[in-house]
């Protein structure tokens, strides 16, 4: 199974609980707000959220007046983003694509591009990555910027320390408890394994658990820099120690203008 066929597999999986576990709404309100700050400055109204997930960043695009849409890879996580939509009143255009497919699959240009979380970082080759940001770049408008918000998840598995136990979520799904926990391990020169447990309490007490992981790549924030301008970008910035909410630390915004 290719490597884009099994990552969309976890998410599809995943989709139905994934708000349980990445449940931090102020937090995607900050960084949406960020996101249209920069937005702002370079005059953009149409707005492409790549690896959108469940929608969070396009719809609060869409109800701050841009002409926003999302595309992930996974149909699980698109489901939910569709009804998140539906649920505020939006009419949000959702499409499946893999980053490779965006040129084909988007149908028309966008003044700005988002890749947030850690989604570029799912492209562990660098090859990979080259033939997302070509696509990325088909699909702008000349003057647009692109936004990749990278979360520095690879300094909690650098040195000393190469496993991390991430925090653990407690949510109910079905009035049943769902808890998860992230792993980080290292496993490559410039790969890490993001791992997640999930355990579920059955009707009779019983706990059950999945254990969900795909491989990232560690120096993101360096290998954009690097291939941006190889692309074409004519501009490229990094912004380190952002921070959306003290208690999850600052990350790293790399911006792109074509």
């Amino acid at each position: 199974m290719a490597d884009d066929e099994c990552v969309q597999v976890i998410y599809d999986q995943w989709g139905p609980e994934y708000n349980s576990y990445i449940i931090e709404e102020e937090k995607f309100r900050r960084e949406a707000d960020c996101y249209a700050g920069i937005f702002s400055g370079h005059e953009v109204e149409s707005v492409h959220d790549c690896a959108c997930g469940t929608g969070r960043h396009t719809t609060y695009f869409a109800e701050w007046g841009y002409d926003a849409e999302g595309s992930d890879l996974s149909d699980g996580m698109l489901e939910q983003a569709r009804e998140r939509a539906r649920e505020k009143g939006l009419d949000v255009r959702f499409f499946q694509a893999a980053f490779h497919e965006l040129g084909d699959r988007a149908g028309r240009r966008y003044d700005g591009i988002l890749c947030a979380g850690l989604g570029i970082a799912h492209l562990t080759k660098e090859s990979e990555l080259v033939r997302a940001l070509e696509n990325i770049y088909s699909i702008m408008n000349p003057g647009g910027v692109a936004i990749f918000e990278n979360p520095p998840v690879d300094k909690l598995v650098d040195g000393e320390e190469p496993v991390h136990f991430g925090p653990l979520r407690v949510a109910q799904e079905d009035e049943q408890d769902l808890l998860n926990f992230r792993i980080l391990s290292r496993t490559g020169e410039h790969t890490l394994t993001y791992g997640v447990v999930v355990l579920q309490q059955g009707e009779n007490g019983d706990w059950a658990y999945e254990v969900r992981s795909f491989p990232l790549r560690m120096d993101i924030t360096r290998t954009l820099e690097r291939l941006l301008p190889e692309v074409g970008f004519r501009e490229v910035e990094v912004r380190g120690s952002v921070e959306f909410l003290p208690e999850y630390g600052e990350t790293d915004l790399t911006l792109a203008v074509k």
